[in-house]
């Protein structure tokens, strides 16, 4: 199995697994399908994504929609997740796709509005990462942001990763920061030269007494796993 260093925002990945729903044919694994299309030679490979983003993304529409439509319906199909961070609004997980409804329901950023204006950051800097990560191990979960009925939801595939995985950032706000792969750090220190960021100190959680050095933010995750 290839290495696979992923960067993903629910680091307790096998307990995500344990509370994801799956409706009837809805098994697929989309993160495996896509390390099997990267793997692929040339040509083939660029078909091959592009096919499995526009299964992914119309999969990812059909849920969100269902999500948005019943979002003050007492039983509703898909019932938000409990107790997955505090920022990035409620939480779903179907059909092995991770779900963000992009709504104020903690207070953090001023209103609905501005929850969603930071959704959609949130893909403007994928992209960045995305562009700049071709020459290096480095890879991403197929990601989608969509717009329903004056509601945003950011979705994306689910990773193959838990707490034990993290070699890079913090799992949580009050978690230790952690930047233990010599190679990760190498590769992002390059990908921050490129978008022009500077490596800087954050201190370790909750002492603040000793500081790792990072060239990302502090709750930027990358793991490092075996791709079954």
């Amino acid at each position: 199995s290839p290495r696979i260093r992923g960067t993903g925002e629910h680091s307790d990945g096998h307990a995500l697994q344990d509370q994801c729903l799956y409706t009837a044919g809805g098994g697929r694994q989309w993160t495996s399908e896509l390390h099997a299309c990267i793997a692929l030679p040339g040509i083939d490979r660029g078909r091959a994504i592009d096919a499995l983003s526009g299964e992914f993304v119309a999969e990812a529409q059909r849920i969100a929609t269902v999500i948005i439509r019943e979002l003050h319906d007492p039983h509703p199909t898909f019932p938000p997740l409990a107790d997955l961070g505090v920022a990035g609004g409620l939480k779903y997980c179907v059909n092995d796709i991770f779900f963000k409804l992009a709504v104020d329901d903690k207070c953090l950023y001023g209103g609905d509005e501005h929850a969603m204006k930071v959704a959609g950051h949130d893909l403007r800097g994928l992209a960045s990462l995305v562009s700049c990560s071709l020459m290096f191990d480095i890879h991403f979960a197929l990601t989608a942001v969509i717009d329903y009925a004056g509601f945003r939801v950011v979705a994306c595939s689910r990773l193959p990763i838990s707490d034990s995985t993290l070699c890079y950032g913090a799992a949580g706000v009050n978690m230790p920061a952690v930047n233990t792969d010599a190679e990760v750090s190498a590769n992002l220190a390059s990908i921050a030269r490129v978008l022009n960021l500077a490596d800087h100190g954050v201190y370790e959680r909750p002492d603040r007494r000793s500081s790792v050095t990072f060239s990302f933010p502090r709750d930027l995750e990358v793991h490092c796993c075996e791709e079954s």
